[in-house]
């Protein structure tokens, strides 16, 4: 190096030993970690001369830090890279150990910064470096107390922390070209001097561009609500420009269609695999994979191969397919004896006279006997369609009942002093329906105290 020889003294004594000069700015040392780093087996090694730990805490390190300490000016630095290390299983807490002594010299905290060793392999990829300042009067020059070195993220120099810029010194903060999108300001990390935008700036600013392009382009030329297409067979024909782009005009389109179904009905047209069937069916399931146009024809059929029957006589049900009976039959009437045809499968059981006669009724109502016709399915109405309005959500026993015990009756026998058991008997209702009927409308009696069979002896 040019110039060297000039700036640079070597001395060869151990560090213990050697008096170094007054006055010094900065004094950096990186010590053996006493026999983790072997040098030569010289009696001067301080691994020889120091075999145990804190022989060799007293003897080399105490010392150098204190000669360290005498020869620094005020204001001056105390750099040491030490860390803890482990020989043959033994952990040697070297850093605590050099706090240890720098606290006893008076050096106070340290300031620590990390020296990464990206060669090494394992865990422990970085080293501690603990900086102590002699006085705390050698800061103010600096910018006042509390100094704090912080190593610039690009160049690596050894800065004070209160000029950096987002962890950049000056010098290098002033070759840093930035973002210039308004509100952005990031680092444009290897730029090329025409650059003026990071990544997703110039991606945001490109949208920009081409979203006024668009808009440009719509004011020129307004959008199309119907698109115009031309057929294969030459009519042309409109479709709004959300309905896709067709193939064909609506007339083609529709004769394709039917086509593809007369297609499909072709594909699916079967012969009954029935043996006494041979119909022409079309098949309908998902599959396609229907034999029989009938599930009855299918039970048949497994009946002949499986042997269960020999004719069609053997069936007991009908062949709802190929059953040739006539659609009506002849029955006899229970009213009148009569023979009278009916529809296949009609459940009636009385020819048209006697079963209008049958339905010819008189209201069961007292006091009604008003003749009505009875439309009900099953001709079970017992009530003209006034009486049933009126018990409308009453039936049964209850609605006689009810019917029975009318209040205005009921308060006319009650002031006349009627028994209660006599009341009981007169109404055909039973003494205790009848006691809750009268506490039900609020209808006082004589006798209305005690248990209701008692009553009215």
């Amino acid at each position: 190096m040019p110039g060297a020889e000039e700036r640079v003294e070597l001395h060869a004594a151990p560090a213990e030993d050697f008096e170094p000069p007054s006055g010094l700015d900065l004094v950096f040392t990186s010590p053996p970690y006493f026999k983790k780093e072997v040098y030569g087996h010289e009696d001067t090694q301080s691994w020889v001369r120091y075999p145990s730990y804190r022989e060799w805490i007293e003897g080399f390190l105490a010392p150098v830090m204190v000669r360290a300490r005498d020869r620094l000016r005020p204001g001056g630095w105390l750099v040491l890279n030490v860390a803890d290390v482990t020989i043959e299983g033994n952990r040697y807490p070297l850093v605590a150990d050099a706090r240890r002594v720098a606290e006893e010299l008076g050096l106070g905290e340290p300031e620590i910064l990390r020296y990464e060793l990206p060669s090494l392999l394992g865990d422990d990829r970085e080293e501690p470096v603990l900086c102590w300042s002699k006085s705390r009067e050698a800061t103010h020059h600096l910018g006042g107390p509390g100094l704090q070195l912080v190593m610039c993220e690009k160049c690596g120099r050894v800065t004070d922390h209160r000029v950096l810029r987002a962890g950049i010194c000056p010098s290098c903060d002033a070759k840093v070209v930035r973002c210039q999108y308004p509100g952005c300001g990031k680092d444009l990390p290897g730029a090329i001097a025409t650059r003026r935008y990071c990544d997703d700036c110039a991606r945001r600013i490109d949208a920009e561009r081409a979203r006024d392009r668009r808009r440009v382009l719509r004011e020129r030329v307004p959008v199309r609500v119907i698109r115009k297409f031309t057929c294969t067979c030459g009519v042309e024909f409109e479709v709004p420009t959300d309905g896709g782009r067709p193939r064909a005009c609506p007339s083609c389109t529709s004769a394709r269609k039917a086509e593809e179904a007369e297609a499909e009905i072709r594909r699916r047209t079967k012969t009954c695999a029935y043996r006494h069937c041979d119909r022409a069916f079309v098949d309908h399931s998902p599959r396609n994979s229907a034999k029989f146009c009938h599930e009855e024809h299918r039970r048949r059929e497994k009946a002949f191969r499986t042997g269960r029957v020999t004719s069609v006589k053997d069936f007991r049900k009908s062949d709802p397919v190929l059953d040739e009976r006539p659609s009506s039959a002849i029955h006899t009437c229970k009213g009148c004896g009569n023979p009278f045809e009916l529809p296949k499968g009609s459940q009636r059981t009385r020819c048209s006279d006697c079963e209008a006669e049958a339905r010819k009724k008189v209201c069961k109502t007292e006091g009604c006997e008003t003749e009505f016709h009875d439309e009900s399915e099953r001709n079970n109405r017992r009530y003209c369609e006034a009486c049933q309005a009126k018990t409308s959500g009453r039936t049964g026993k209850r609605r006689t009942i009810q019917r029975k015990l009318d209040p205005d009756r009921l308060a006319v026998l009650a002031a006349a002093g009627v028994p209660i058991k006599k009341m009981a008997e007169v109404l055909g209702v039973g003494a205790s329906t009848l006691d809750r009927y009268l506490r039900k409308h609020g209808i006082e009696h004589p006798r209305t105290g005690g248990n209701p069979k008692h009553r009215g002896a």
